[in-house]
């Protein structure tokens, strides 16, 4: 199999859950590891970059949550996607603003959901090579090429740059509506304004989140409004 191929992690308790996953997700090209439980998943991950993290919440040992914190607290977080049987509305809003890529009730179409990521993945390794050259001008004036000029994709580079400051990154926000949006739903959301702080500028927005969570913003609409490119 090409060394280009993407990888998958697929933590479930329930084998058969587990077994039909990973069978799906290897027809559509993809290397899989797989692990029963939290703490098995964890000393993969601690181990392996994968490109797609598939968990059950309810898992022995370390919860699904668990395992979702730390994977969005690592420097480059895969694609996470919950496979759950609770259909609670309240969970998924949480999940969802907490930067969970997407929800996978069971039972599900699991044949869909492996082309579906497939092509997510694709778009999203593109997407990071793209951002890697595209030009900005930051404070210092130092130049960096770029290919397009999107404010999704200035955003994300420019909030790996330590000396830009909030302001500056909300130059270049405030010029998309859509992420600008994202941006102040996000941090209004009670996961990550638990105190019911008023946020009225993408300044304080990004001060709020963080830069990390911020570039991941930035990804995420980008990779969507390239998705929607392609089905349009």
């Amino acid at each position: 199999m090409s060394t280009d191929s993407p990888t998958a992690l697929i933590v479930d308790d329930d084998s058969i859950a587990r077994e039909m996953l990973r069978v799906a997700l290897q027809k559509a090209g993809f290397v899989c590891e797989s692990a029963a439980d939290g703490k098995h998943a964890l000393e993969l991950i601690s181990h392996q970059l994968f490109d797609l993290v598939v968990t059950d919440l309810c898992l022995p040992n370390t919860n699904g949550h668990s395992i979702v914190r730390q994977l969005l607290a690592s420097e480059s977080p895969p694609l996470i996607v919950v496979h759950t049987a609770l259909t609670d509305p309240r969970i998924t809003t949480e999940l969802m603003c907490l930067g969970v890529d997407d929800i996978l009730y069971k039972p599900s179409c699991y044949a869909t959901f492996a082309a579906k990521m497939k092509v997510v993945i694709s778009r999203r390794r593109q997407s990071r090579l793209n951002a890697n050259v595209h030009f900005v001008t930051f404070r210092d004036g130092i130049p960096i090429e770029y290919v397009d000029s999107s404010a999704a994709v200035e955003t994300f580079v420019a909030s790996q740059v330590e000396t830009n400051t909030n302001h500056e990154i909300e130059v270049i926000v405030d010029t998309s509506e859509e992420l600008r949006a994202e941006l102040m739903k996000l941090a209004r959301s009670p996961t990550y304004n638990r105190l019911g702080r008023e946020i009225t500028s993408a300044a304080d927005a990004i001060s709020m989140l963080g830069r990390r969570r911020v570039s991941d913003l930035a990804l995420q609409v980008l990779e969507r409004s390239q998705l929607d490119a392609m089905t349009h």
